[in-house]
């Protein structure tokens, strides 16, 4: 048992779930054993990461993730994605230790307008490094993209947040249609103004989005804003060309730079009679990184209808996983199941290393009675003061009652007074 919990890996030679009791088990049993998705309530054991178990329980609500090694890296990533069917992809995780991670959310694209409508904003990002998770539950949601506006005076559907924790990427605004005359949607990043009127862009939330770009009216020659980006704003509208979505943000958090929240490119009206102008493009990124919507097309008077514009993309989370902290007695012998690539674990509060732990080394000391440390990953235990003592594997010491003293640091008992002396405070000396 490690921490309470079974250690649980299943077998596909002879499709059971195996528990096992020991590192020896595990490393005399574990080849030939695959990545299993244990659903319901039982443990989720992952070893795609070379040299690397990490333990998720009570994965519910969606389809489990998958855990993907980062070539040429000892880290490893999971992601979480919109699967359709409602607002939002919802996941409860709960991890059995203790990780540096880092992570990205963002939220799902708005859509576009219509008629020389205005590209849809690209939903909110937040991408933090270095970021600490403890052994706990933690929900997850994925927010879907907005809808295009098609057929209506009203603005594109703003997409839906998304979230990890306390973690939350806000849904891009949608982009406004020409014949609701009204200004591009705020949100995460914000869509782009109308070509009625040069009606404005949406605004950006602070830390996460850029504003959308202002409508351009000039008649059949109108055109929308480009919906905001991550990394830019969405450029005005102009003369027969519809702004541009503002650019998105390169990120390697899979181990590739790839493209989330670009903002939509905005829709032109006609260009003489008969004809149709262009519709705007979807903001860059695949289908689940939080692109927003082009704005759609309109053609001259009876051709009026509008065409072309795109939903919002559907938002992501994902977590890339960078050290484990050995919270559960054991638990490091399980990140180095190979020792020549394996996830560095770093030592818990009350025990000391002499070295960084590495691939080959998953040695963590308890500290001795009357020593301490309270950091992570110590490489030597600090005295008590005088007045103090601590039992082995100790964080904090604990002060003397009185009646009792120690004569020197590092004490690991507090002796009473003699008879015919007293002390009458705590932690005496």
């Amino acid at each position: 048992m490690r921490g309470g919990l079974p250690l649980l890996f299943w077998e596909s030679i002879n499709n059971e779930l195996t528990e096992y009791t020991s590192k020896e088990n595990i490393f005399d049993q574990m080849e030939g054993y695959e990545e299993e998705r244990i659903r319901e309530n039982a443990l989720h054991a992952y070893t795609a990461c070379p040299g690397f178990t990490l333990e998720i329980a009570s994965v519910s609500g969606a389809i489990v993730p998958n855990l993907t090694a980062i070539s040429g890296s000892t880290n490893c990533y999971l992601t979480f994605g919109y699967q359709g069917g409602g607002e939002t992809t919802n996941y409860t995780v709960t991890f059995t230790g203790r990780y540096t991670i880092d992570l990205l959310v963002v939220g799902g694209g708005g859509g576009g307008g219509c008629n020389g409508g205005g590209g849809g904003g690209a939903g909110g990002l937040i991408y933090a490094t270095g970021i600490t998770i403890t052994q706990g539950t933690y929900a997850i949601v994925i927010g879907r993209g907005g809808a295009y506006a098609g057929l209506s005076f009203a603005a594109g559907s703003s997409g839906v947040a998304s979230s990890f924790g306390s973690f939350t990427a806000q849904g891009g605004g949608g982009g406004a249609s020409r014949d609701g005359g009204t200004a591009g949607v705020s949100g995460g990043s914000g869509g782009g103004g109308s070509s009625s009127s040069r009606t404005a862009g949406g605004s950006g939330t602070s830390g996460q989005g850029n504003r959308g770009g202002n409508g351009y009216d000039n008649r059949c020659n109108s055109a929308g804003g480009g919906g905001g980006g991550a990394n830019a704003s969405g450029t005005d509208g102009g003369n027969l060309q519809g702004g541009n979505g503002g650019a998105g943000k390169n990120i390697s958090i899979t181990g590739a730079p790839l493209t989330y929240a670009g903002g939509g490119q905005g829709g032109a009206t006609c260009q003489q009679p008969s004809a149709f102008g262009a519709a705007g493009s979807a903001g860059a990124g695949s289908s689940n990184y939080g692109g927003g919507g082009g704005g759609g097309n309109a053609g001259y008077g009876e051709n009026s209808a509008c065409a072309g514009g795109t939903d919002g993309k559907s938002g992501i989370v994902i977590m890339r996983f960078k050290s484990f902290v050995c919270e559960i007695e054991g638990f490091c012998d399980l990140c180095l199941l190979n020792a020549t690539n394996a996830l560095p674990c770093l030592c818990p509060v009350g025990t000391w290393t002499n070295t960084s732990i590495a691939p080959g080394n998953s040695l963590c000391t308890a500290c001795a009675a009357g020593y301490y440390t309270d950091t992570i990953n110590s490489s030597t235990c600090k005295e008590c003061p005088e007045g103090y003592t601590s039992d082995v594997g100790s964080s904090v010491c604990t002060a003397c009652a009185a009646g009792y003293y120690t004569g020197n640091a590092g004490s690991s008992v507090c002796t009473a007074c003699a008879a015919g002396y007293y002390t009458g405070r705590t932690n005496s000396s």
